[in-house]
């Protein structure tokens, strides 16, 4: 049976939003989305497995009461400097940051181009199962043409 989705915006009232572009702000978007909630939205179930500030990273586990896999999405930048790529993969076993099993292939997301090119805008939907997760600058906004753009996009998460 298909789950209700969520749609969480960057211009929910509460939403968390990106200022500078730093891996803290994306994962803190990812976090408030998928565990705790914010303004009258609640999160989708899912659970913090492991998360460090200094050098980024958050880890969280897809919801195995609603019919989730029990998988683990993965978040890691080096450092929390604004414009750092984050490291993102899937994960079917995790023990710490340097040893997990059964990964997909990892991709990389550029935080931002430049100041005017800034990915701030975003938009998460998903269950407690699987996600999809978008992110795009203010130019993506006005632009009413299909054309070349930078745009942070993604699925994490299980496939029936």
């Amino acid at each position: 049976m298909a789950q209700a989705v969520t749609v969480y915006r960057w211009d929910d009232p509460g939403a968390p939003q990106v200022v500078d572009g730093r891996p803290s702000e994306y994962l803190n978007i990812l976090k408030k989305c998928l565990v705790e909630g914010y303004g009258s939205k609640t999160g989708l179930g899912w659970s913090v497995t492991s998360e460090d500030e200094v050098s980024p990273l958050l880890v969280v586990k897809n919801n195995v009461s609603v019919g989730g896999s029990g998988g683990y999405a993965m978040f890691s930048s080096p450092d929390n400097a604004a414009g750092q790529t984050i490291t993102c993969r899937g994960l079917l076993d995790f023990f710490d940051r340097d040893n997990f099993s059964r990964s997909s292939p990892f991709f990389a997301m550029s935080t931002t181009l430049s100041a005017a090119a800034l990915l701030k805008n975003w938009i998460l939907i998903g269950t407690g199962k699987a996600f999809y997760f978008f992110s795009y600058n203010q130019m993506t906004m006005v632009a009413n043409y299909t054309n070349t753009q930078y745009v942070m996009s993604f699925f994490m998460g299980d496939i029936d």
